[in-house]
């Protein structure tokens, strides 16, 4: 049953890469976080607005059963593991509004998801306490999602899902091998980025138009890899879109499965970025544009004998990704507001120096949780204290107060060892 879940999730994933990336612009989202928002307002949907979520998301499995087999799916994900993964759901009722019991105890069962009764009157209160769970849950990565003058009365529930990843390269990269080096734009313009460089074993796939490549982060299980990062770079400097069009679940799942261990020479964009995305749009167009109607039936959430008729009137995702030396930290806060009425020879060179589409996945259920596109990718500083970086990356535009910041492996070390100390 994980397995029909999982894939769910992961054409969720693509689907919305493919509408995100009508944009041209650079992509980073996470699908896990979007589908655990919507399978959570799966559970209190009904009759029509029940069957476009069931689609959209592939939903195989009756409700009972797809509900449980999140909750376990929640579980393994966030279990101990050699990185710190968080995912957090919650609930924010307006206090006018009385919500069914049944959807109460399916989220706190199988989502864990905290619910609060907040007086939407008091705007800036709402926004304030909201806006500090998002960044308490994804280690402020994410310090807004919403306004105070987003807030209104007729809201009757708003959902919030984040997911904070912090993971450190099983084969790390040297400061002092990075470069700014050029980046060919798909306007075939060329700008200087930091590029990180090394050559050693990583799992591998050249096809006849493009490049894989997987780089693994630090598994402290014996033999057990637990999350990689894969890079699919098309062989042509502007064959990104062409990549895309012809991009199916099947054949990047296929891409993946046939990736084999070998050495390679890779160089790899330092970048940090945040996106935000309205889905709405999009999510009507992949075929649920009654769930953002007001003909949308989420009776299972609020009866409407007791309220006003709900439907989801916003739906808001922010994420944030940076990439250097050392390893990955990504987080994706996303919001849903129910309104009333991804012999030696020389080796291969994997030369990211041109757009390319990523994705990091969970190798213990294959989960894609986050993915996106480089188009641009906008610099990210030098690990703190590393002072064997060359002068041209120490100063300028990496010199604007990272000093103040601490060295955030540091903390996923200290917290790792802690949480085996505790046991829990």
């Amino acid at each position: 049953m994980k397995d029909q879940v999982i894939k769910g999730n992961n054409a969720l994933a693509l689907d919305l890469y493919i509408k995100l990336g009508l944009s041209g612009e650079n992509i980073f989202f996470s699908p896990f976080s979007i589908f655990c928002s919507l399978a959570l307002s799966y559970a209190g949907a009904r009759e029509k607005t029940a069957d476009q979520l069931k689609k959209t998301l592939r939903i195989t499995l009756e409700q009972d059963k797809f509900h449980t087999t999140i909750g376990q799916i929640l579980k393994k994900l966030t279990s101990k593991r050699s990185f710190i993964l968080n995912i957090a759901n919650a609930l924010w009722i307006n206090s006018s509004y009385r919500l069914v019991q049944d959807f109460l105890e399916l989220i706190q069962t199988h989502y864990e998801g905290a619910t609060y009764k907040l007086d939407f009157k008091e705007t800036s209160g709402v926004s304030k306490r909201i806006n500090s769970w998002v960044s308490e849950k994804t280690n402020g990565k994410i310090s807004k999602i919403i306004d105070a003058s987003s807030i209104k009365d007729d809201i009757g529930l708003l959902v919030t899902n984040a997911i904070y990843f912090l993971g450190k390269w099983d084969k790390i990269f040297k400061v002092s091998n990075t470069r700014n080096q050029p980046f060919t734009l798909i306007s075939e313009k060329i700008v200087r980025i930091p590029m990180m460089h090394q050559t050693d074993k990583f799992g591998y796939l050249e096809e006849e138009n493009v490049q894989i490549l997987e780089m693994c982060y630090k598994s402290y299980i014996a033999g057990m890899e637990e999350m990689s990062m894969i890079i699919f770079l098309p062989k042509e400097k502007n064959g990104i879109y062409e990549f895309e069009k012809n991009l199916s679940l099947d054949k990047l799942l296929d891409y993946i499965s046939n990736l084999r261990t070998q050495k390679v020479e890779i160089f790899i964009p330092r970048y940090k970025m945040e996106v935000t995305a309205p889905l709405v749009v999009p999510l009507s167009q992949l075929g649920m544009p009654i769930v953002f109607s007001e003909q949308a039936d989420f009776s299972g959430i609020a009866s409407p004998l007791e309220n006003l008729p709900i439907y989801i009137n916003k739906l808001l995702h922010k994420a944030f990704i940076e990439v250097n030396e050392e390893g990955t930290e990504a987080a994706a806060a996303t919001m849903m507001t129910f309104i009333a009425t991804g012999l030696a020879k020389r080796p291969p060179i994997f030369r990211a120096d041109h757009p390319f589409l990523f994705l990091i996945q969970d190798l213990q259920t294959k989960a894609i949780l986050f993915m996106g596109r480089v188009m641009n990718p906008p610099p990210a500083e030098a690990p703190k204290g590393s002072s064997s970086a060359p002068p041209s990356l120490r100063d300028g535009m990496f010199d604007n107060g990272r000093s103040k910041r601490e060295n955030f492996f540091g903390e996923m070390k200290e917290a790792f060892e802690k949480r085996n100390k505790s046991g829990k």
